[in-house]
Order: C-alpha cells, then sequence, then structure tokens
C-alpha cells in the first residue's frame, strides 16, 4: 500500500492455483477520500410509512386550518355588512346632542327609561356625549 497524491494505491500480485481459478496479483486499484466513508446518508432523513403518513397529514390539517380561517374571514366580513333585523341602530352624535335630545326624537314616552338603555347598551359610565360619538339606539319606541 502506498500513498500517491492523496489517493491510497493497493498493489496485488496474480498467482494461479489451479486451472479452473485464478488470483489476482499485480492490480493497481485507488480508492480516495471521498470513497472512505461511504455510510453518510446525503438525501436526508428517510421516514418510514407511518412518519411520511403523519407528515402529510400535518401537511393536510395545516391547509385546512388556512382554508377555514380564510372563509371564516370573507364570511363574517358579508355577514357583518349585511343589514340584519337588530332591535338597535348605530348613529353618530351630532355637535350639541344630548342623551336627553336623541330619547325625545325617538321616543314619545318615557324618556328617563329610554336613556338609562341608551347608558346600558353603549356602556357609558356617565352621560356626557361628544360629537362624532357612535352610539346604538333601540329602534322600538
Amino acid at each position: 500500500m502506498s500513498v500517491v497524491g492523496g489517493s491510497l494505491l493497493f498493489r496485488t500480485d496474480v498467482r494461479r492455483v489451479s486451472p479452473l481459478s485464478t488470483i489476482v496479483l499485480n492490480e493497481e486499484r485507488t480508492m480516495t477520500t471521498i470513497a472512505i466513508n461511504p455510510s453518510i446518508n446525503v438525501s436526508g432523513p428517510r421516514l418510514t410509512r407511518r412518519g411520511r403518513f403523519l407528515a402529510r397529514l400535518a401537511v393536510i390539517a395545516s391547509l385546512s386550518i388556512l382554508l377555514l380561517a380564510g372563509f371564516s374571514l370573507v364570511t363574517g366580513s358579508q355577514a357583518s355588512s349585511e343589514s340584519s333585523d337588530s332591535p338597535y341602530v348605530k348613529v353618530t352624535v351630532k355637535p350639541g346632542e344630548t342623551l336627553w335630545s336623541i330619547a325625545a326624537k325617538i321616543s314619545d314616552g318615557d324618556r328617563r327609561a329610554l336613556v338609562d338603555e341608551i347608558l346600558e347598551v353603549n356602556n357609558l359610565k356617565n352621560p356626557e356625549l361628544f360629537a362624532g360619538q357612535k352610539l346604538y339606539l333601540p329602534t322600538r319606541p
């Protein structure tokens, strides 16, 4: 065995043992450093049948979740833009308006009960209003 230019050389002799068999003797074979460790798997990890099934299942499940989330996002925005038979209507407060004046416009009856309902529906702590504020008002008098 000898080393020539970074490669290993193996020399053998050929001898005849019998007329039917031959032993190779003077043959040169080179071995490069790349072939010294052929057990390294360059293609990556190999999965079993069950592992491939679980990987595919994970991909399909995540794509399904994304698809359903997108679908619900689109249908949710359409449903909220449609007018429904809600007992409340959304209005914008104009400058100078108060809860009492708004209640007087929508009801001829007891305004105190209507003001209390407006406070409760809109989660208002006090009856102060600001111009541009959005309020939900009951549609029934």
